[in-house]
């Protein structure tokens, strides 16, 4: 379910047909490329996925295991690989994007408004609890994309532009001096302080038109550079999570089994001792006499 990013600040009349409350993938996208859309139509909210999977999936796994081992391998695997696939990703994702944000200079996230839905607030509400109102998150590719290409219909104009870019974490000092070595060189004597930038930037109109048409450019270099600094903490959220399931749970679920097994033996040969206190005097006897 995506919502169109267009901003309000355009004064064009123009039907966008990207408006619409749920959309599917589109019909020309071939099928290996729908696979790797992450923001296709249609994704399940995570709190619904966590709820099917742990309240009917394992649920019904572990009412249906054969016995405790089975029922075991349910808990010691299964939960935990659920878990890291449905949180792992966007912890990660939002982690690496701050991280980068903070010392790359490019704005890469957003706050949004949170909603955490009837129940969760009545709960809150009896319990005394101040639920968080506003939530950090990953911009999305096209909120990357409308941050950093200037368009000329913005009702605010270029000005507008550079408050958005500012407001949302970005260096400006750092985003102009990507559009190109000259642009760089002319800036390289400017403050990095927001309002100080701003103003030496109007007072000089001709740099200042000059980054501006930069920025409606095709080949707008910091464009460029936004979206691929936007792209690393998505694939390496990806990598790790497939890291841990493909290697951490595996060798978790191996420890507990062993360690559960060892426990199994103790208990059952101290019980086997209670029951039978002769025994292992029986046997020591026994090796003696050998």
């Amino acid at each position: 379910m995506k919502i169109n990013n267009a901003t309000p600040n355009l004064t064009s009349n123009r039907i966008n047909k990207n408006l619409v409350t749920f959309s599917a993938s589109s019909p020309a996208k071939s099928t290996f490329k729908k696979l790797f859309d992450l923001e296709r139509g249609g994704n399940m909210p995570r709190d619904l996925f966590l709820v099917n999977c742990f309240l009917f999936l394992i649920g019904g796994r572990v009412l249906r295991s054969r016995d405790n081992n089975e029922k075991r391998e349910v808990l010691v695997r299964d939960v935990p690989t659920i878990a890291v696939v449905a949180l792992s990703i966007p912890v990660i994702q939002k982690r690496l994007a701050k991280y980068m944000q903070e010392n790359k200079g490019f704005a890469l996230t957003t706050k949004e408004q949170k909603s955490h839905g009837a129940i969760k607030e009545w709960v809150a509400k009896k319990l005394g609890l101040s639920l968080k109102t506003e939530d950090q998150k990953v911009a999305s590719s096209g909120q990357i994309k409308e941050w950093y290409q200037f368009d000329e219909k913005m009702a605010t104009g270029f000005d507008g532009f550079i408050n958005r870019l500012s407001e949302h974490g970005g260096n400006l000092k750092e985003i102009f001096s990507r559009l190109d070595e000259e642009t760089k060189s002319k800036l390289a004597n400017f403050s990095e302080n927001k309002k100080t930038f701003i103003r030496q930037l109007a007072e000089n109109k001709d740099l200042k038109a000059s980054i501006a048409k930069k920025f409606t450019s095709d080949s707008n270099k910091a464009l460029e550079q936004a979206h691929f600094l936007h792209t690393i903490p998505t694939l390496l959220g990806v990598g790790i999570t497939l890291s841990l399931i493909g290697m951490f749970i595996p060798k978790f679920n191996i420890f507990m089994t062993a360690k559960i097994n060892k426990k199994d033996a103790m208990e059952k040969a101290a019980k086997e001792k209670a029951q039978n206190p002769n025994v292992e005097k029986t046997k020591s006897l026994s090796k003696g006499g050998l």
